[in-house]
């Protein structure tokens, strides 16, 4: 009995270091892509890597946040394998970096929920955003003082506001409250009757709204920029693969389904 004992329990040791290495090997063989920037691109990105390691189980996708200039520094030192971007890229950008357009998002200005301004015109938002304009009354509101919320200088939607809305010419009010993210921007404004921001339009919440934009020529929700994945000269043939899943018609369907959420 003793004996039978013995191997039992020799037989299960051996099970089990069998199994770890197996499972060691398993993880060493697994390869890792890694994709960092734009927070604008977490969701779209976290879905087309669900996709693509599903239909690649050897494949393991680590995603982080941050800001476009986090993407295209990353992308370009090979600290990253695919950086996320929701700008254009400068030219100096494009010398060293190529860029596949993903798909297009939106720019919204928001507001709280309660606030009773429905339309500004592109010059108000501008003037607003720049102090000139700083109570709520004087683009038909309340009389409350406006509380500006702003991105940080490296975010991709920072960049666009800052050309589409400001024409890189106006300075946005030094006082304005600076966020890290996108969410973060949504929940000061919610939290905030008087608090105005600017998002990613597939970016939603409880407590805020868009407020329409009068462009001069139409009125408008939103505006639209590009949201990019950018991929050094060097990249490797994982990276590349990926990048033709996302931009080919598997990414595509991934992509309308996202959007029809």
């Amino acid at each position: 009995m003793k004996r039978l004992l013995h191997t039992i329990t020799i037989l299960t040791a051996c099970i089990i270091l069998t199994g770890c290495a197996r499972n060691a090997v398993e993880k060493e063989s697994s390869a890792v892509l890694r994709i960092a920037g734009s927070t604008s691109m977490l969701p779209i990105s976290q879905k087309l890597a669900g996709a693509y390691e599903k239909n690649h189980p050897g494949v393991v996708i680590h995603i982080e946040g941050g800001d476009s200039s986090l993407g295209i520094r990353g992308a370009a030192s090979g600290i990253v394998d695919v950086g996320s971007v929701s700008r254009p890229l400068t030219q100096e950008e494009s010398s060293h970096l190529t860029a596949y357009r993903v798909t297009e998002d939106r720019l919204c200005v928001i507001v709280n929920g309660k606030n009773t301004v429905e339309e500004l015109t592109i010059n108000q938002v501008k003037e607003v955003f720049s102090g000139e304009i700083r109570n709520w009354s004087q683009v038909g509101g309340r009389d409350r003082p406006i509380t500006l919320i702003n991105r940080e200088h490296g975010s991709g939607t920072y960049s666009v506001f800052d050309e589409v809305i400001m024409r890189h010419k106006a300075e946005i009010y030094p006082k304005a409250l600076v966020m890290t993210s996108t969410g973060s921007v949504i929940s000061t404004v919610a939290a905030d009757a008087d608090a105005i921001g600017y998002v990613s339009s597939d970016y939603s919440e409880e407590g805020v709204k868009a407020v329409q934009i009068q462009t001069g020529e139409n009125r408008v929700s939103a505006l639209s920029r590009p949201l990019l994945y950018v991929l050094p000269e060097n990249a490797g043939q994982l990276a590349r693969d990926y990048i033709s899943f996302c931009t080919g018609q598997e990414g595509r369907r991934v992509i309308e389904g996202r959007l029809e959420n």
